[in-house]
C-alpha cells in the first residue's frame, strides 16, 4: 500500500531538515506533528493540510507553526531563512512519489514580549508526482 502524499510530505520535510546539521543543532527531534506537554524551543509543529488530485499526482498545502524563544523576531527569520534554504535542494521522496516542488508561500510573522517568544504561521506548497504504473 502507498503511503497517503500528506504522509509521505511531512516524512520527507523533516528528514531533509534534520539532515541539515544547522537545523537538526537548532531543532533536535523537536519538528513534530503534536506537542508534547512542556516542548523545548525553538519547535516546528507541522500542522494541517489539504491534499488534492492533479494531473500527474497531488498537489498539497502543509500549515507550519515555527516558535521561537527571544526578544523579537531576527533568531525566528533566521531560522525561516535556514528552512527555506534547504527546500531549494529538497530530494525526492521515494520510490512511489517524487516531489517535483516545495516551497514556502506565506509567513506570517508574530512577536509576543510578554511570553519572550515569537512565531511564524507558515504555509508551504507542494507538488508529489506519482509515477505511471
Amino acid at each position: 500500500m502507498t503511503a497517503h502524499p500528506v504522509a509521505v510530505l511531512k516524512a520527507a520535510l523533516r528528514a531533509h531538515w534534520l539532515a541539515r546539521p544547522d537545523l537538526a543543532a537548532a531543532f533536535g527531534e523537536r519538528i513534530v506533528e503534536t506537542l508534547p506537554p512542556g516542548p523545548g524551543l525553538p519547535f516546528l509543529l507541522m500542522g494541517e493540510a489539504s491534499c488534492r488530485d492533479e494531473p500527474g499526482g497531488h498537489g498539497v498545502e502543509l500549515g507550519l507553526l515555527l516558535v521561537n524563544a527571544e526578544e523579537g523576531t531576527a533568531g525566528l527569520l533566521a531560522l525561516l531563512a535556514g528552512l527555506e534554504a534547504a527546500l531549494a535542494d529538497m530530494p525526492a521522496a521515494g520510490p512511489a512519489r517524487r516531489i517535483v516542488s516545495a516551497r514556502l508561500v506565506e509567513a506570517r510573522i508574530a512577536h509576543d514580549p510578554r511570553e519572550r517568544r515569537s512565531e511564524a504561521r507558515l504555509r508551504l506548497r507542494a507538488f508529489l508526482e506519482t509515477p505511471e504504473e
